[in-house]
């Protein structure tokens, strides 16, 4: 159909894999990948296509949605709709969101024995309406009943929410399709789905919208990710794995949900949640088997996220009340005491979240037990419903039946006292190590997912010779930001990277500079800030000269003053942004770092110069200026103070005069 798709093979895989490229991918890549391996995989492939491409927006399905919503019509029945996509998916991108998590309908992204109870509850309930009605008469609809039910209880569908419990008992009633079906074609249709179930098929409580709920106006900060997530901050894809820890050989699940986690609190990024549609369908099994296997993954992985959310929120407020920077992936770098206080939380949540399983083990035994009179006949014409009693009706008892029986030989308390052994003896030694390595795992996921530099390049390039009809350029460098070109007189940077919470605070700053920065001797002229859409260029004076290797302490202040001056602050002063000129230092990288002025980002300034000047040999110095923003006091900073009192200049008046004066005038003289 004309698309434009990339197909990344098996093949392809296990060659990246051995690479090196995959943590932990070795040998998995031809099996069914964790849920952690797979996303991981799909996000450096995925960044890689679409970095190049400029404006790009990468949105990350699961296999098993439609592009479409279900939701309520106004007169109470469920109906599947279209949904505008483009134009939600601008006014997402204007609304300056880095991630933003679509809203999933019809089956719940969850492990079906999360959805079990309920459902079982439904069917009970709904079993004993229709034995009351005429098999040939009219099914009654109450939609409305439903969508009053989904509005006391967000979580509705969900057996384990930690937020009520309200929901668990009071039943849904199944709505049948197809206008206006008799009793018997709806008992019909609603046992030949119940197959379904043990796949995580909702027959009765399916996730659904109201219409009366704004679309536009509903975004709501959210870190539980799900099968559908548009990120507008491709840098996202990039910085962070899907990674969780393995237990058993086998990575848990809400590895998505720890990916937002990190955007949030180490990349500073806002992960909202908006009311875009999708819509999930689950695939009918071909048994009746309830996996156990998955059950636990999700609850030890529940367990770690939630654990990890918590330490995350502690030691963000603990830096915030110190007043020092408490986003950025030094935030990663856990203590031994952080990672025991990890450990606690997680057998807390786990506790918790097993006890909640537990009752619902048991409810759902006594569910069986209640269902179990309804699908086996007891010879009783006034007491056996009507499917038990007519043969137009034996396959669909049939059905019921076989449901029921097995259901009763799979949650037996024997099954419930080895599944709570099994998880609740979980080695917490997996835990300890994923989050004494996290740093690690996330720089090696950034290493193995490059720039594509070439393609990157090649885009900018080919812009500015369209705009600025320039003959031949050569390329002076390429970073995270942009790429800059030369024709040898002015240099081009091309932007290709910018943050996208401020990103149009942070162009529209830069482009108020064109042609106000005249005049000074370390901060270069900036001629012009050109956009065409996504495509930003910034053009200033090209310099020749020499990398900075120290010295010219009278340069840094002076590019303070001057800075101050101009009523901006630089967040990117380092050796590699100065230039050794025949007149003296230049600064030679325009950016999204250059900020309003104001007195804690000259502070800030003052620590970056200070160690630019002392410490330029330093390898680290990266990791010293990024630590020097909330530990004032390191060892690297001492002499600051004299380095902050030489940046205002000091004539004979402030150095002779004025203190004679003062020390005269203390004598009390009645002359002098």
């Amino acid at each position: 159909r004309g698309l434009n798709v990339v197909v990344k093979t098996l093949e392809q895989q296990e060659a990246d894999a051995a690479k090196g490229l995959f943590e932990g991918a070795q040998g998995e890549t031809a099996e069914r990948k964790s849920i952690a391996l797979s996303r991981t995989m799909l996000q450096h492939y995925l960044f890689l296509e679409a970095k190049p491409l400029p404006g790009s927006v990468a949105w990350i399905l699961d296999d098993d949605l439609l592009l479409e919503g279900l939701a309520y019509d106004p007169d109470g029945s469920l109906s599947s709709n279209t949904f505008d996509y483009v134009t939600a998916i601008r006014a997402l991108k204007n609304s300056g969101a880095s991630i933003v998590l679509c809203e999933v309908t019809g089956d719940p992204p969850l492990p079906a024995l999360s959805c079990l109870r309920t459902q079982l509850v439904d069917l009970y309930h709904n079993l004993h309406r229709l034995a009351a009605l005429d098999p040939g008469g009219q099914f009654p609809h109450n939609g409305d009943e439903n969508r009053w039910a989904r509005m006391l209880s967000p979580d509705y569908y969900y057996d384990l929410s930690g937020s009520s419990t309200r929901h668990l008992e009071v039943p849904f009633w199944y709505e049948a399709g197809g206008g206006c079906p008799t009793a018997g074609e709806a008992l019909r249709e609603m046992v030949g789905r119940l197959q379904g179930i043990p796949g995580g098929v909702q027959v009765f409580r399916p996730l659904a919208q109201d219409h009366s709920r704004d679309l536009e106006h509903s975004l709501a900060p959210s870190v539980n990710r799900g099968p559908a997530t548009l990120v507008f901050d491709l840098q996202a894809l990039r910085e962070f794995p899907n990674a969780a820890p393995a237990i058993d050989g086998r990575d848990l699940r809400r590895s998505d949900m720890v990916w937002s986690l990190l955007n949030k609190y180490a990349g500073g990024r806002e992960v909202l949640r908006s009311r875009v549609p999708v819509r999930q369908i689950r695939r009918r099994g071909s048994g009746l088997q309830f996996d156990f296997k998955t059950m636990e993954l999700d609850l030890w992985g529940f367990a770690f996220y939630s654990s990890l959310r918590d330490l995350l929120e502690q030691k963000v407020e603990g830096l915030e009340r110190k007043r020092v920077p408490s986003r950025g992936r030094h935030i990663l770098a856990f203590s031994g005491e952080e990672v025991g206080q990890a450990v606690n939380l997680f057998r807390k949540h786990l506790g918790q979240r097993l006890a909640a399983f537990e009752l619902n083990f048991i409810r759902i035994m006594g569910l069986v037990s209640a269902l179990k009179p309804l699908c086996q006949p007891a010879g009783d014409e006034e007491r056996d419903p009507w499917w038990n009693r007519r043969g137009d009706f034996r396959e669909d008892a049939s059905t019921l039946r076989r449901f029921v029986a097995a259901l009763e030989s799979t949650f037996t308390g024997t099954r419930l006292q080895e599944f709570r052994d099994r998880v609740g003896r979980v080695d917490t030694g997996a835990i300890e190590d994923f989050l004494g390595r996290l740093p690690q795992t996330v720089e090696h996921h950034r290493a193995s997912t490059p720039l594509p530099l070439g393609e990157l390049t090649k885009v900018a390039e080919s812009h500015i010779r369209a705009v600025y009809g320039v003959g031949e350029l050569t390329c002076l460098g390429a970073g995270e930001e942009g790429v800059v070109f030369t024709d040898g007189r002015l240099a081009y940077k091309y932007f290709h990277y910018w943050k996208a919470e401020d990103r149009e605070e942070r162009i529209t700053f830069l482009q108020s500079l064109a042609g106000r920065l005249s005049g000074y001797r370390i901060l270069p002229d900036l001629l012009e800030v050109s956009r065409q859409g996504e495509k930003v260029v910034a053009v200033y004076p090209y310099e020749t000269g020499s990398a900075y290797y120290g010295g010219h302490l009278e340069d840094l202040l002076t590019l303070l003053r001057e800075t101050r001056q101009a009523g901006i602050a630089c967040r990117n002063i380092h050796p590699d942004n100065l230039l050794a000129t025949a007149t003296g230092l230049k600064l030679i990288d325009y950016g999204s770092d250059i900020v309003p002025v104001d007195d804690n980002e000259i502070e800030q300034m003052c620590r970056r110069a200070f160690l630019t000047y002392r410490f330029p040999f330093r390898s680290d110095l990266r990791r010293l200026m990024t630590e020097s923003l909330a530990n004032p006091r390191m060892p690297e900073l001492a002499g600051l103070d004299q380095f902050r009192r030489a940046l205002d200049a000091r004539g004979l008046d402030q150095l002779y005069y004025r203190p004679m004066a003062d020390l005269i005038a203390s004598e009390g003289p009645e002359s002098v």
